[in-house]
Parts: structure tokens; C-alpha cells; sequence
């Protein structure tokens, strides 16, 4: 074996440990983030050292990403910024890729706005990607999802269109069944019940085929759910309990959580309270457990276990004085006291102070009773103030949007139109001394055959140059006079400038 093989093979056995070590860092970036970054600078520094562009680019994303789970957000800003630089610089066909963590960084920040700026720009990527990248529907969902989390219910069902066109055209069954559960929660989101019934019974239908049980569990929860809000507690009785049946199958105790959660809430609405407490009490033992989870590392997942810990203890507390629980009941509301100050979410807080008002009026203390009502109303007059606020905000940002567009609009005009005035001035000169050139000839040539006899066909070719001549140079003349343009296009997509001498004629 000669040196440049031994270099050969020795290269390949780095790149293979590199791509070993990214490949564990990505496997470890849910459950140990800390690990994941390790083994990234770890293997940053080689791929750096032996200008391996992919792997560097693989740990920069990997560093971003483990930052972002440890919700150290300036440092994931600083790699996601590094990796944007050097896909542009070296690998732009995974640009999008890096945008669409971008976003991802902006979503877990709850910059909402930044994180669909930067979805939007990686979709225009793809747009004109081929073939199609895989990731093209799951960035669909992120803008859609979005959407729907700021209630503009009209976007996200446009957005939503395009992923279910997306997963149809591709053959992507899981996506176009969780596309349809999408789309039918906004409709049952606006009341529009038989259309949302009938997305999630497409949905159902889908994922049966397929045998996808969490699917299956997820449907069987929203169609109970839409059943329980037009009333019929008994049609959403039977698919809740199907749904508890089927999660009983799994180990996915969110799931388990979630369905006991809603099947409690039916009961109760049956006024069922045993039935009910006992879906509640379960539910709350789930949750327990979870909070005592040494696995639970991210602070975010900490708080949404209290906040559903504490909407469980509203749940029984209900449950509990319907039941004539009194000792039961009296824990249940000393613990939700505790929890609610940890608690910043408006709605559950709100929640929160109008069971303990009820808590209270029921054990006939109604000065307690009162100040948390009092608390209630309050909090209920802020979140409606917000709901305004933020609804004339939109208005006044729609407003300033149209106007910066207008502006950019007719800037860019501006440029393109200076641009091209100063590219056919530029383009007279310098054709008009060729064109010289060739009348001047053209005059010689004439001088020099006015003697001799020529034959028509001559003459005619001499006529044609000279008009040709004096054609180019009118042209010329309104380059060089034209104070405005507009622009159009030629079959095809083709541009073309059209000077404002011109507008009454169509372009050759």
C-alpha cells in the first residue's frame, strides 16, 4: 500500500469515527442534551481540522439544538447564527435545514413572529428543492401549528390545505390522517361541527387502516370531546371509553392522562361522581409520579406537570363536594392554594380562583368565598383586556405591514428603474461608436460604387442597413430621454423594460 492510500484509508477511518460520534450525540440530544453537546464540540473540532463540511455543519445544528433543549437560548442563537453563516458560505443545500432550527429556537422561546419569518424563508427553499424534501410537510405543520396557537384559525386551515395536499401527492398516510385531526380542530374550534366530525371521522378511518393506535386514541378523544360540546354526553361517554380502552394498551401515560382527564369530565357532566372521581384520582397519580421523576430534566415540562397537577385537584374538588368528601375536599383546596403560586398561566389561575370561590361558598364562608371571586372577575377582566390589546395590535401591525410593503414596494421600483435608465444610457454610448463606425462605412461604400453599375438587390441591401442604422439609433434616442419605465413580462415569464415612449406600441 502506497502513502496516498494509507492517507486515503486513514481519512475514511476519521470521517467514520466522526459521523460515529455525531450520530451519538443525536441519539442522546432528547434525553441527555448535556451528553449530546459533549460528543458535538468533540467532533466539531475534527471535522473543523480536516475540513469535513456536512459533519461540521451536523455538530453546529447538534450544539444549537442540545442548547435549546437546556433552554440556554443566547448560546443556541450563537450556533444556529455560526450554522446559517457556514451553509451559506459552503453547504446552501441545506440551508433550509438550518432555518428550520431557527425557528425551532424562536418557537421554544416563544418568539412567534421570528420562528414563522424563518419557516417562511426555509419553505422558499424548498419550494425549489428536487427532489422534495421529507421535512417539507413536517415544516408545513410548524407554520401551521403556529398559526392555530395564535388563534388565526383562517391561516393555519390554508397552511394545513397545503400539508394535506403535500402528504396526498406523496403518499404520506400518517400525515394526511394527522392533518385531517388538525383541520377538524379548527372547524370545531369555529362550531362547525359536521365539518370537524367529518375530518375526524377521515382521520379515524385512516389510522385504523394502518393500525396506529395513538392515532386511533387521539381521534377517539376529539370526537368525544366534539360530541360533549353539542351535548350528547352519552356519544362522547362511548368514544371516551373507547379511548381508555385502547390507551390501556400503551405505555404512553400523557396519553393515559389526557383521556382520564376528559372521560372524568364526562362523568361528571352525567353527574356519574363516583365514576368520576375515580378517573380523576387516576389521573392525579399519573402526574404525581411524573413530578417525582428524576428523568424530568427541562424546567418547561416541570411547570406543565403542576399546571395539569393543579387542574386535576380543581377536577376533585368539584368532584369531592358533590360527593360531601369534606376532609378529602379540604386537602384537595389546601393544595391547590400551594400550587397556584407557582402557577403563571392566566387561564388555570383564573380557573383556579372561581372553584376555590365555589369551595368556599359551599362550607358557607363567604368572606373567603367573596375575595377569591373578587380575584376571578379581576383576572377574567385582564385576560379580556389582553384579548383586546392584542387584537388591535394585530390590526395596527397589519396596517404598518401594508405601509413597510408599499414603501419596500416602490423603493424597489425606484432601484430597477434608476438601474435600468442607467444601463440603456450606458448601452447608447457604447453602441453609439459602432454605429458610427457603420454609417461612416456604409457612406464609403456607397462613394465607392456610385460609378460602377449595382443591381437592385444591391441597392435594397444598402437601404435595409441604412434603415436598420436609423432604427438602432431612435432607439437609442429614447434610452437617453426617458425620465420613467415600467416593467412587463414576454411569454414565458421572460422580462422586459418598456420606456414610457413606448407604452402605445408592444415590444418586438
Amino acid at each position: 500500500m502506497d502513502r496516498d492510500e494509507r492517507e486515503t484509508n486513514s481519512l475514511r477511518s476519521i470521517s467514520e469515527e466522526i459521523r460515529d460520534i455525531i450520530s451519538e450525540a443525536r441519539s442522546a440530544i432528547i434525553t441527555d442534551p448535556s451528553k449530546a453537546i459533549l460528543y458535538a464540540k468533540t467532533a466539531l473540532i475534527t471535522a473543523q481540522d480536516k475540513s469535513m463540511s456536512d459533519e461540521e455543519l451536523d455538530c453546529l445544528i447538534l450544539l444549537a439544538e442540545g442548547q435549546m433543549q437546556l433552554n440556554q437560548f443566547n448560546d443556541a442563537f450563537d450556533f444556529i447564527a455560526k450554522a446559517e453563516s457556514f451553509s451559506d458560505a459552503n453547504l446552501q443545500n441545506r440551508k433550509a435545514e438550518v432555518l428550520i432550527l431557527y425557528g425551532d429556537i424562536f418557537q421554544a422561546e416563544k418568539n412567534y413572529d421570528r420562528a414563522i419569518e424563518k419557516y417562511l424563508n426555509a419553505l422558499d427553499i424548498i419550494k425549489n428543492m428536487d427532489p422534495d424534501p421529507q421535512y417539507h410537510g413536517s415544516l408545513l405543520n410548524k407554520i401551521a401549528s403556529i398559526y392555530f396557537l395564535q388563534g388565526d384559525f383562517k391561516t393555519a386551515k390554508d397552511y394545513f390545505a397545503l400539508l394535506l395536499d403535500w402528504s396526498e401527492k406523496n403518499t404520506e398516510r400518517l400525515w394526511t390522517a394527522s392533518t385531517l385531526i388538525n383541520i377538524g380542530q379548527i372547524y370545531n374550534k369555529t362550531s362547525s361541527f359536521d365539518l370537524a366530525l367529518d375530518y375526524f371521522l377521515k382521520s379515524l378511518t385512516i389510522y385504523t387502516e394502518l393500525e396506529n393506535i395513538d392515532g386511533i386514541i387521539y381521534n377517539q378523544i376529539n370526537l368525544g370531546l366534539l360530541y360533549w360540546r353539542r351535548y350528547q354526553y352519552d356519544r362522547a361517554l362511548e368514544y371516551l371509553k373507547a379511548a381508555h380502552e385502547n390507551v390501556s394498551k400503551t405505555v404512553d401515560k400523557n396519553l393515559m392522562y389526557e383521556v382520564l382527564n376528559n372521560l372524568g369530565m364526562i362523568y361528571r357532566n352525567l353527574k356519574q361522581y363516583e365514576e368520576a372521581k375515580k378517573c380523576y384520582d387516576e389521573a392525579m397519580r399519573i402526574r404525581q409520579i411524573a413530578a417525582e421523576s428524576p428523568k424530568i430534566a427541562n424546567e418547561n415540562v416541570k411547570v406543565v406537570t403542576i399546571g395539569e397537577r393543579l387542574n386535576s385537584l380543581l377536577n376533585l374538588i368539584t368532584v369531592y363536594i358533590r360527593l360531601e368528601l369534606k376532609e378529602a375536599t379540604t386537602e384537595a383546596v389546601n393544595e391547590a392554594i400551594s400550587l397556584l403560586e407557582q402557577i403563571d398561566n392566566k387561564e388555570l389561575r383564573k380557573d383556579t380562583f372561581k372553584v376555590l370561590s365555589d369551595y368556599y361558598h359551599h362550607i358557607n364562608d363567604y368572606k373567603e368565598a367573596y375575595e377569591y371571586y373578587k380575584q376571578y372577575i379581576k383576572i377574567s377582566e385582564e385576560i379580556h383586556a389582553e384579548q383586546e390589546t392584542l387584537k388591535f395590535a394585530n390590526v395596527e401591525l397589519n396596517h404598518e405591514l401594508k405601509k413597510v410593503q408599499e414603501k419596500t414596494e416602490n423603493r424597489l421600483k425606484i432601484a430597477k428603474t434608476t438601474a435600468a435608465l442607467a444601463m440603456a444610457i450606458t448601452a447608447s454610448h457604447e453602441v453609439n461608436q459602432p454605429l458610427m463606425i457603420i454609417v461612416g462605412n456604409l457612406e464609403l461604400l456607397q462613394e465607392s460604387l456610385k460609378d460602377k453599375e449595382i443591381s437592385e438587390k444591391q441597392k435594397t441591401y444598402m437601404q435595409n442597413i441604412k434603415l436598420g442604422v436609423e432604427r438602432v439609433n431612435n432607439i437609442l434616442k429614447k434610452f437617453q430621454n426617458s425620465k420613467d419605465i415600467d416593467f412587463g413580462t414576454y411569454p414565458g415569464d421572460k422580462p422586459f423594460v418598456v420606456f414610457k415612449e413606448e407604452k402605445e406600441n408592444n415590444p418586438d
